[in-house]
């Protein structure tokens, strides 16, 4: 077999410290609905978490998107579109049958 001159893959450290993936999700979700790679990136940029974690370099923000993805964290677009409910009412149909399209 040949030998890999490139050496070996290096693994995320998500993968290799489960730990602080548990604490970034316990993070994540305290902050609330609207969660971004920001917040991991300044979560992590905090004295305590560097040398708790050994991180000496803070992470970049496509990193830390990445990682959100690792986490099962998904973001969408707010959808701006109008919902009404009650189309279905007696009040309505007869308005909609009577008036509205006689």
């Amino acid at each position: 077999l040949q030998v890999n001159p490139f050496g070996t893959w290096a693994k995320s450290k998500l993968e290799t410290h489960p730990e602080l993936a548990e604490e970034l999700k316990e993070h994540l979700v305290s902050i609330g609905k609207y969660v971004q790679a920001r917040d991991i990136v300044d979560f992590l940029n905090r004295p305590d978490m560097q040398t708790k974690h050994n991180i000496s370099e803070s992470i970049h923000i496509s990193t830390a998107q990445h990682w959100m993805h690792a986490l099962k964290f998904r973001w969408v677009k707010n959808h701006k579109g109008q919902y009404v409910d009650g189309h279905e009412r007696a009040d309505v149909v007869q308005f909609r049958q009577e008036v509205f399209l006689p």
